[in-house]
């Protein structure tokens, strides 16, 4: 089952984990997301021509002082 965003619109399957000695524990977390039992938060998502405002906000928290979280960048691509 893909996983989609907020606004239904399905997202990549990529999970950032600090471990490589573990793999059955990164594929347990990986379908626990693809099941929806693990959601991810997104504080904000970016469209992909807004990689530079999303670098930004990561970076210098510029445009949202309190900014806290993940964020996502939504790319969209054009299949036949």
């Amino acid at each position: 089952m893909p996983l989609k965003s907020s606004r239904g619109r399905e997202v990549m399957r990529n999970i950032t984990a600090p471990t490589r000695q573990n793999r059955n524990k990164l594929n347990e977390l990986t379908k626990l997301a693809e099941s929806g039992k693990l959601k991810p938060v997104l504080t904000k998502v970016f469209q992909l021509p807004e990689i530079g405002k999303a670098h930004s906000l990561l970076e210098f928290k510029e445009g949202d002082k309190d900014f806290y979280g993940k964020i996502g960048v939504e790319i969209a691509t054009n299949r036949p």
